[in-house]
């Protein structure tokens, strides 16, 4: 041991290649490592989408779903599946066993399963669609457009959609507020009898009218060239003009002369109302590991770009759910907390050590983060608030090192007489094996979250990840770099000379050192008083402590359900939850800074699934420092506000959920009871005696009730 520390001292050239490739490295990492709200995890839920217009829930469950489930019975690893059911509409949620190690064949196997049904009906436009839900599939940035121009504004955000998609790395830009377009056919019936012409005729017409076939190839100098027949209505005019039937005299019946034909808009199944407005709503979403701060940056150039190409259009565009402003002032808030920790331990170091030693402890902490953050993105992560966290928390420890290393060197030079050689390696010698005993115990304490299981164990697996790195790096700081600057800024000539702080905690020193000589000789005692200590604060945290896996008085956003009677239709519901705004805008902007409202979307924290039934807003939360009242109070406020305007003014809401938004993963509900019979009357009237009784507990804030949507 001594001869390695004998060495590193000598061997200056190696410190200093190390601190400068660590360094270089960290800065470099600076520059490329990705920032985003979580690591992209892979939850194991699979969601299988179908989609069949027109067809009842029974169609749905019999021609669609069924098949889908039938296939997964006899796939291993899956742990459980639910279905979502109704018109036109089917979702399977397939949860896999995260203790498993072949996720992904579990996954190849589930999609090549769905992919070999071959029954499914010929009348459905695509095969199902299979996702993986995760935080990058839900959008990190929401766009809400404005304009007295519709029609202007309809083109407008169709080009710059395109726009948006057309960067690097968005995956996908979902909008609302630009219904295609469709040509419209009202059929007069009368007419139709006095032409002696069905309905069938004019649908058959249509269907030969617009058609599109392959007919085959032919060879030409050896290339082959696909022969299409592609005959399609693409105006008005010829729509109108299209022969329904025709005799030898000339006459004929045109589709204008029993029917009334236009160019209108396809009927939408979302509604949307981005801050209570009517207008475009985009929800934009990015590719896994993309930086969302530069991202977010790249769209509102686009945005900004794309507007003025029209000055004199009055367009008005509000960012809502903007997820990379929310980080960015999450990683101003760690920073600042880390240089004023640093600023603080540089002060410390300065009152109690020379100038010197102070410099080269303190220059661990920064080695020690370059360090992290250089393997953090060779191996593909990206830098969240849980890693800046775990290294932030390491801070303490690293310096704590390197103090107790530096001060077993500052002893033996200064109270020992050693020559600077000799001092440097008889203080690292001696506190070698304590200072790896610290950090080998500190890596055990935070050891078992490695082998955390399910979502919360992938959700925090980086904590662990980050500060065993950076545990590794302190030990090479503290090794092979600081001995050998604390051994050159040892200086021979003021060996003797006793600094002034030694001389001031001089008396101290005495105090505390007949204090333990007393703690010794009464060792029993104070074993016995701090068991007792020990006890007592554990009874006091049984009835005090409350357990909260992620504590939501600081959540960034609130989701409230509105379930509505099913006679009530999507229009019905649009129109219903436009009371909303007047509500949530008493809060804004010091507790909210935005909000967008749709009708036909069930949300959650992870999921929204289109429902015919439900009305839903996602609120954005202003910043921590802003807001006045938490999180959980603003939830309450709005409740008991939203529950006056029901009891005054009449809806069709049967029941409404609210769910906080927490920085942690989807944990679920705290408690799930599932109702399984044939029989859907009893099963519903059993569901709904149970959900009576649950809501007349105390302790309960709300409860969803699944057969009251779907």
């Amino acid at each position: 041991m001594r001869n390695l520390l004998h060495s590193i001292v000598k061997n200056n050239i190696l410190s200093n290649m190390l601190l400068i490739l660590i360094f270089s490295m960290g800065i470099y990492s600076l520059g490329t490592l990705n920032r985003d709200m979580s690591q992209d995890l892979d939850f194991g839920i699979i969601q299988v989408t179908s989609l069949y217009p027109g067809a009842s829930t029974q169609e749905m469950e019999v021609k669609i779903t069924n098949k889908v489930e039938d296939k997964l019975k006899d796939i291993e690893g899956i742990t459980r599946y639910i279905s979502i059911i109704y018109e036109g509409y089917s979702r399977v949620v397939i949860w896999l066993d995260l203790q498993r190690n072949d996720l992904d064949k579990i996954k190849d196997k589930i999609r090549e399963k769905v992919n070999s049904i071959n029954d499914f009906p010929k009348e459905m436009n695509a095969n199902p669609t299979i996702e993986e839900p995760s935080f990058s599939s839900m959008p990190f940035l929401k766009v809400g457009l404005y304009s007295e121009d519709k029609e202007f504004l309809r083109n407008f955000s169709l080009e710059l959609k395109d726009k948006i998609e057309g960067l690097n790395k968005i995956q996908e830009v979902q909008a609302l507020g630009i219904p295609d377009q469709e040509f419209k056919i009202l059929l007069d019936v009368n007419k139709l009898k006095k032409l002696n012409v069905t309905t069938l005729d004019v649908f058959n017409k249509l269907s030969r009218e617009n058609l599109r076939s392959y007919l085959g190839r032919v060879e030409s100098d050896g290339k082959y060239t696909n022969i299409i027949f592609n005959e399609k209505i693409n105006s008005v005019g010829k729509l109108k003009n299209l022969t329904l039937r025709s005799n030898f005299s000339g006459k004929s019946v045109k589709l204008k002369h029993l029917a009334k034909v236009y160019l209108g808009h396809k009927k939408e199944t979302k509604y949307a109302l981005p801050n209570g407005k009517e207008g475009v709503f985009f929800g934009i979403l990015k590719t896994g590991g993309s930086d969302i701060i530069n991202l977010t940056k790249d769209v509102k150039d686009v945005i900004n770009k794309e507007l003025s190409f029209h000055p004199n259009k009055k367009i008005k565009v509000e960012y809502l759910g903007e997820r990379g402003k929310h980080i960015k002032n999450r990683f101003q808030i760690v920073s600042t907390n880390a240089a004023v920790g640093i600023t603080l331990v540089c002060i410390s170091l300065l009152i109690f050590l020379n100038f010197n030693i102070s410099l080269w402890v303190a220059l661990g902490v920064p080695f020690t983060l370059f360090g992290v953050l250089s393997f953090m993105s060779f191996n593909g992560y990206v830098l969240d608030s849980l890693s800046m966290a775990a290294m932030i928390l390491t801070t303490g420890i690293i310096v704590d090192d390197a103090i107790i290393i530096s001060e077993s060197i500052h002893k033996h030079f200064h109270e020992y007489g050693k020559d600077r050689l000799t001092a440097t390696i008889d203080g690292v010698a001696e506190v070698f094996k304590p200072v790896l005993t610290t950090l080998v115990s500190t890596f055990l304490a935070f050891a078992p979250l490695f082998y955390m299981t399910g979502t919360i164990g992938k959700f925090v697996y980086i904590v662990p990840w980050t500060i065993s790195l950076a545990l590794i790096f302190s030990f090479i700081e503290c090794t092979f770099i600081l001995p050998y600057h604390i051994y050159s800024g040892l200086d021979e000539k003021n060996q003797k000379k006793e600094p002034l702080i030694e001389k001031i905690l001089r008396p101290f020193e005495k105090v505390l050192q007949k204090f333990v000589e007393k703690a010794i000789k009464l060792r029993y005692l104070f074993a016995l008083i701090f068991m007792i200590l020990f006890y007592l604060s554990l009874q006091l945290a049984s009835k005090q402590l409350k357990f909260v896996l992620f504590p939501d008085d600081n959540a960034e956003g609130i989701i409230i359900n509105f379930d509505f009677d099913k006679k009530v239709k999507i229009e019905g519901i649009y129109e219903q939850i436009k009371f909303l705004p007047k509500i949530l805008d008493k809060y804004k902007p010091n507790n909210i800074e935005s909000y967008d409202l749709q009708a036909g979307l069930f949300r959650e924290q992870m999921f929204e699934n289109p429902s015919p039934n439900v009305g839903s807003v996602r609120i954005d939360l202003a910043s921590q420092a802003l807001r006045t009242l938490t999180a959980r109070q603003v939830k309450d406020a709005i409740a008991k506000d939203v529950k006056k305007y029901l009891s005054e003014n009449k809806r069709d809401i049967t029941s409404s959920r609210y769910l906080m938004v927490t920085n942690g993963p989807p944990v679920g509900f705290p408690v799930n009871i599932r109702v399984v019979g044939k029989d859907n009357v009893k099963r519903d009237a059993r569901a709904k005696e149970i959900e009576n009784y649950l809501i007349s507990l105390d302790g309960v804030s709300g409860l969803w009730n699944s057969s009251q949507i779907f």
